[in-house]
């Protein structure tokens, strides 16, 4: 196995040091700079052409991608709080634009003027390309648990379709390496669900002098295997939602608390479908 680019504490310590520096000294002008940049990527991530399936969804339950192809369009509207992350998250991807080009010189993101041709029908846009080590990055963002239990347990077990969809980007790019920074939105709900418990018995708080670290980093290897695999079953979700018949499903949503009991907008249409 080759080496990654950069060593990811290398990296981690690079990122604190430049958010450290960044509070500092012209704080304001390079907020201000990045308010003005931030509408242009706004916009050319909102005018891609997305495709369903897609690269990011390409592990998710076969029948969970059958039925938003199947509904009538106004019940396709997802729930408030997900607009509101998905838009969070966006806005939050040029300010880690800025801190890695602070890091690190070879950490300057350059944007993707046209989408990848993952498969055919399939598009696919990274967030951006590390062109100085002829890599990717990817910038993801959750809420308090699944930051924490990835955190703990490790990507492989809590979010396979970000490896999955870092697999698809690297093949499109024709790329080994991608970084994915993976954070928080709340970091201060994490600290205090982190941090023990202090003081004597009957007078005990949450130490507030605990710290958590609020993003994590992990560098995604292209799989050969797994992308053969990946572009298979790109084809079989596609042959799904070209049917009218009912995909599927993969998990059990009596049972199966993840992702069906705490993830699935369509649970409900699932178990009353059998």
């Amino acid at each position: 196995m080759l080496n990654p680019p950069i060593p990811l504490p290398e990296i981690n310590e690079s990122l604190l040091r430049a958010m450290r520096e960044s509070s500092r000294g012209d704080w304001l002008a390079s907020m201000a700079g990045l308010i003005h940049q931030t509408p242009a990527q706004i916009k050319q991530h909102m005018e891609l052409e997305h495709t369903t399936p897609g690269p990011s969804s390409v592990t998710k339950c076969r029948r969970a991608q059958w039925f938003p192809t199947h509904m009538p369009e106004d019940a396709n509207t997802p729930p408030e709080e997900w607009i509101y992350a998905a838009a969070v998250g966006m806005l939050v991807e040029p300010w880690w634009r800025m801190m890695l080009c602070r890091a690190d010189p070879r950490l300057e993101v350059t944007d993707f003027e046209e989408p990848l041709n993952i498969a055919p029908g399939v598009l696919g846009m990274p967030d951006g390309a590390l062109e100085n080590i002829s890599a990717l990055v990817e910038y993801k963002a959750s809420g308090s648990w699944d930051y924490i239990y990835t955190k703990e347990d490790g990507l492989q077990k809590n979010h396979k379709d970000h490896i999955a969809q870092a697999n698809l980007y690297l093949e499109g790019a024709d790329k080994d390496w991608c970084l994915i920074i993976h954070n928080t939105v709340a970091p201060a709900l994490v600290r205090w669900l982190k941090a023990p418990w202090v003081g004597p018995k009957g007078q005990k708080k949450r130490d507030p002098n605990f710290r958590y670290p609020f993003f994590t980093l992990n560098w995604i290897q292209r799989d050969p295997e797994y992308v053969t695999y990946l572009k298979e079953r790109l084809v079989t979700l596609q042959e799904d939602q070209a049917d009218e018949e009912l995909a599927p499903r993969e998990y059990d949503p009596w049972t199966d608390r993840h992702p069906c009991q705490t993830m699935c907008r369509w649970r409900e249409q699932c178990e009353a479908a059998g």
